[in-house]
């Protein structure tokens, strides 16, 4: 899947990091910022979407694991789509879909769930909260 990012100031460290592993401020910004567990399944999950030529495929694959691509609830009417993967179990990425050459969010509330349509996404934020702490 093609990939682009928000400008939001997380989704600037993640993607710093996941584009560059090697980058030595990049990977310190990261542990920062989400710490240094979710380093590796940070870099695995980005190399699975850039690996997967849409949604469909990603889920095909790793459907039967935690961090498959579905839908986050509570989209409002007019809304784009947002969906969301699990980073590990408690982290979340979440991205919106983006179809036109203007690059306008495609997906509204009334999306009715074809996974193949959905070949380039847009990062809007990464979760820093850990579910599993509650």
């Amino acid at each position: 899947m093609n990939i682009e990012y928000s400008n939001d100031q997380d989704v600037k460290i993640y993607k710093a990091f996941v584009l560059d592993p090697t980058n030595r401020k990049a990977v310190s910004k990261f542990c920062q910022k989400f710490g240094k567990p979710l380093m590796e399944p940070a870099l695995k999950l980005h190399e699975r979407l850039e690996n997967s030529s849409t949604a469909s495929h990603y889920n095909q694959i790793y459907g039967s694991e935690d961090n498959k691509i579905e839908t986050k609830k509570g989209t409002k009417n007019n809304d784009p789509k947002i969906f969301k993967v699990r980073i590990t179990g408690s982290y979340r990425k979440f991205m919106n879909n983006i179809k036109d050459e203007e690059g306008n969010l495609m997906l509204t509330k009334e999306w009715e769930g074809n996974y193949t349509d959905i070949a380039h996404i847009y990062i809007i934020a990464i979760n820093n909260h850990d579910y599993n702490a509650v």
